[in-house]
């Protein structure tokens, strides 16, 4: 068969070549979605992102931030506004800046593809600066976390597919500021002396290391790590070891306390992997003995904030926190229940939750 490995995943398969073979082999109704409605969001950004730059490329008629979340249906009303604005304004401001400062060639979503070794390679920058003494590739991280080194595995098997001549690769990862948190811009530069050599190799490595398997944070974006047999290991492992101490953690050396610390995030994203599997049976109708979903909240949200700009105008100043206004919760405490009661809706959530001996239901911690 032939295998099929994209530039995104790149951190994660060089740390665990194991999980490269899951995500080429297992069925799609297996595979783990991690970041399902986070994905969608950040879609949108990079549009609007991609919009702006290609109108600065190609020295067309300046495109504005407002109106470039507008198209892609983010309306200045929508709860992630604030996020979504701020994310492509410093992106493209910083790419505007860089290649004010670099000069040579602006191309924006470049697409590129080479077959090494039986494996498919396949990238899309988000932004790439082309001069004669190297390539810039800019990467726009839309998330919580903080990417940081992660991505250079990311963004050097780019330059690899790219580049056609030993060239110097800087790389940065911008993760613009989400309300009060600072920006964030993370670059490297490494020179890539032999780019055919060095992603036969790469590739090579992937194909001959099928059982390699280091488990750590990169499980998190596992697409297979529901069918994973060294997941069920660990899993059995712990399980082993809470029988072993009854409840007791005295019961357990300092070795043992270390080894089930270590396997935390591996251990909460298989958890996630399965509970998303699961979820997937009950609702195409395969019922379960001890598990159902129950209806559930989620946070207040308001409906139109231009309503409520209108209607708790009397609130004044106290009615925003820095580039966000306040939450429906926090407006009850200062306004009261009666002048807010219209404004928010409270979105219906489901989860699993564990049937007990009598039928009733309880969550499970």
């Amino acid at each position: 068969m032939k295998y099929k490995l994209s530039a995104s995943s790149a951190s994660r398969v060089v740390k665990c070549p194991a999980s490269f073979h899951l995500e080429n082999t297992i069925t799609p109704e297996l595979k783990y979605n991690a970041f399902a409605n986070a994905a969608s969001l950040g879609s949108s950004i990079h549009a609007a992102a991609e919009t702006i730059l290609f109108a600065i490329a190609e020295n067309k008629k300046p495109v504005a931030v407002k109106a470039s979340l507008k198209a892609q249906g983010i309306l200045d009303t929508s709860p992630d506004y604030d996020k979504a604005f701020n994310a492509v304004d410093y992106y493209t401001k910083y790419v505007k800046k860089l290649w004010k400062k670099r000069g040579g060639e602006l191309l924006i979503e470049q697409k590129s593809r080479v077959t090494s070794n039986g494996v498919d390679c396949v990238f899309k920058a988000d932004a790439m600066i082309v001069t004669s003494g190297g390539v810039d590739i800019i990467d726009l991280k839309t998330g919580n976390f903080h990417y940081g080194e992660s991505a250079t595995e990311q963004l050097t098997l780019s330059a690899l597919i790219y580049l056609d001549n030993p060239k110097t690769l800087r790389g940065h990862v911008v993760q613009p500021n989400y309300y009060n948190e600072a920006e964030r811009v993370f670059t490297f530069s490494k020179l890539i002396e032999t780019p055919a050599k060095d992603l036969d190799k790469m590739t090579r490595n992937l194909l001959l290391s099928e059982n390699d398997f280091r488990p750590g944070g990169h499980c998190a974006f596992c697409p297979g790590i529901v069918t994973c047999k060294f997941a069920h290991k660990y899993t059995e492992l712990v399980a082993g070891l809470l029988a072993a101490s009854a409840g007791d953690m005295e019961g357990l050396t300092r070795e043992k306390l270390e080894a089930v610390w270590l396997l935390k995030k591996p251990l909460e994203s298989f958890l996630a992997a399965v509970e998303q599997r699961l979820t997937a049976l009950i609702d195409s109708g395969v019922a379960f003995e001890n598990v159902q979903k129950v209806t559930s909240y989620g946070h207040r949200r308001w409906v139109d904030l231009g309503l409520v700009n209108e209607k708790l105008s009397f609130l004044g100043e106290k009615l925003f926190k820095p580039r966000e206004i306040i939450t429906p919760a926090q407006a009850e405490k200062l306004a009261g229940k009666v002048n807010i009661s219209e404004l928010y809706s409270k979105p219906e959530l489901y989860k699993l939750a564990e049937k007990d001996k009598s039928g009733d239901v309880f969550e499970v911690l």
